[in-house]
């Protein structure tokens, strides 16, 4: 089924949901223009960024595609975080949704928020090594260290939001309207794993394994993710 045009989506939200204090902006998040011409507008009291190139497989692609993604997400949050700053807006929550690949996968248990760091007598708290696995991982990997910088030298309050690999299509709000349907990806590059596995058991199609076939990956339903955001 097509996905209705952003016009039919938000009429779609104020008809069926009766949500009317909705609006839409396109623009580019690395222009950093756009974005001040953004915040001075609407001055907003919470972010919720989600603006980035999310594929870990197309940033391994090439070099190409690896310098895109670092360019385009890293750019973004900078431009985000010092246009709170500059626009006096430094109580505004900033809530970046990353991913649990920004640790890797280490060979103990990851502690909650950092570890600390012991040497010649000496002990710190520390943040978690960022042992992320792709050049899209480690984008999220600068990210945290750049709002961990922009909350201890603006004191914007952030929330890094690191959810696990996101299966679902709907929620209980966009299934009451056809017209707030979302994507079903299951290709290489940007579908999830578990909505390939569905969309070939379906065709017929072998499975797709990865390498052995021994990784373990921590998943989350749409549903609980969204719940987690609100």
């Amino acid at each position: 089924m097509p996905l209705a045009s952003i016009d039919g989506r938000l009429e779609a939200t104020e008809d069926t949901l009766g949500i009317t204090n909705l609006s839409f902006v396109e623009g580019d998040l690395t222009n950093r223009a756009f974005v001040d011409h953004l915040l001075s507008v609407h001055e907003p009291d919470t972010i919720v960024h989600t603006a980035a190139q999310p594929s870990a497989p197309y940033s391994q692609i090439n070099g190409e595609r690896a310098n895109f993604t670092q360019h385009n997400n890293l750019l973004a949050t900078r431009n985000l975080l010092w246009g709170l700053h500059e626009h006096g807006l430094e109580n505004t929550h900033f809530i970046e949704t990353t991913t649990t690949g920004v640790y890797g996968a280490p060979e103990f248990p990851i502690p909650e928020g950092g570890a600390t760091m012991e040497n010649q007598g000496d002990r710190d708290d520390v943040p978690f090594p960022a042992m992320a696995g792709s050049w899209y991982h480690l984008t999220k990997s600068h990210d945290a260290a750049n709002m961990r910088l922009a909350h201890k030298q603006f004191d914007i309050p952030i929330s890094d939001v690191r959810t696990a690999i996101t299966y679902g299509t709907e929620t209980e709000e966009t299934a009451a309207d056809p017209r707030l349907a979302t994507r079903f990806d299951f290709d290489y590059y940007f579908g999830v794993v578990t909505h390939r596995f569905c969309a070939q058991a379906v065709a017929g199609y072998p499975m797709t394994v990865y390498g052995k076939g021994k990784q373990r990956k921590p998943f989350i339903a749409l549903e609980d993710a969204v719940e987690g955001l609100g």
